[in-house]
């Protein structure tokens, strides 16, 4: 079963899309058949001047129940916010997509911690992700991973995934997995850098932490077919001749893994569909340390 956790929902065109990243029309098609379900994101920083309409990500969503699922963006210092984090909820959405340097706050600010105890409460995916990193008004000091440790000491049981791997290094991301047991890491972020892909999935076998690893496209950038290619191909870059290569079974589970079983959201096979949230809402556990 592969899940693409990270699938863009850009309604007028992904606004930090890159040449080099471009995917063609055959590429993205082959996903049809590829991915089993994915993880629908938007996204939200006026700061930036960009968002995602999050009413289009969860109608597309629901138009396709079966394999999608939706992951707003929310700025948790915006005015309401939790009250939109329990509107999408209701919704069927099973986590959210915040995005610290791109919003403009660091995760240990005082006014974000009743957001993601919310979040942690209900049981929802928290996905931290900077697709702005690089603009000039996103700040780089808040996209560091360390500022999470002090968040996932005092709520244990936030499911946080990182996608950031370019500020504070992979080392840095893959610590905070091994230590913290509801910490994960996705890929997309490194999948266009194929040197720094090798170093993730090195670390990640070093350090014991494959099984934290999660398989994300960034897709429409990128095609998940493309995407579990590169991953395959890891071994096959020469970067240290000297190096025992990452085991083939190893790079399989990544991209086969029941995503969402991993993250807690338990039985999304036997969820109910359509208008049925409700229902869908009562499997997804409360933390995966239970």
């Amino acid at each position: 079963m592969t899940v693409d956790f990270t699938t863009w929902f850009w309604p007028h065109g992904d606004p930090f899309a890159r040449a080099e990243a471009s995917t063609d029309e055959r590429s993205r098609s082959s996903d049809d058949t590829f991915v089993r379900a994915r993880a629908v994101l938007g996204y939200d920083a006026p700061r930036l001047g960009v968002e995602s309409a999050n009413d289009l990500v969860i109608a597309f969503c629901q138009a396709d129940p079966l394999r999608r699922v939706a992951m707003p963006g929310i700025d948790p210092l915006r005015d309401g916010a939790l009250r939109l984090l329990d509107a999408y909820h209701q919704r069927g959405a099973i986590g959210v997509v915040v995005s610290p340097a791109d919003q403009g706050w660091c995760p240990t600010h005082t006014g974000v911690r009743e957001f993601f105890e919310a979040c942690a409460e209900r049981g929802l995916v928290v996905l931290s992700k900077n697709p702005g990193l690089l603009r000039r008004d996103s700040v780089l000091g808040f996209a560091r991973v360390w500022h999470w440790d002090e968040v996932l000491r005092s709520m244990p049981t936030l499911k946080l995934v990182l996608g950031d791997h370019l500020v504070g290094g992979v080392d840095e991301s893959l610590a905070l997995c091994a230590k913290h047991r509801s910490a994960f890491a996705e890929t997309s972020g490194v999948l266009a850098r194929p040197i720094r892909l090798h170093d993730m999935l090195r670390s990640a076998h070093e350090f014991g932490v494959m099984d934290k690893v999660i398989f994300g496209s960034g897709s429409p950038a990128m095609s998940a077919a493309d995407a579990a290619e590169r991953v395959y191909q890891v071994n096959g870059l020469g970067v240290r001749g000297d190096l025992d290569p990452i085991p083939r079974e190893s790079l399989r589970a990544i991209v086969e893994r029941d995503t969402f079983r991993a993250l807690g959201v338990e039985d999304f096979d036997a969820m109910p569909r359509g208008a049925d949230v409700r229902a869908r809402r009562a499997v997804v556990r409360r933390g995966v340390n239970a």
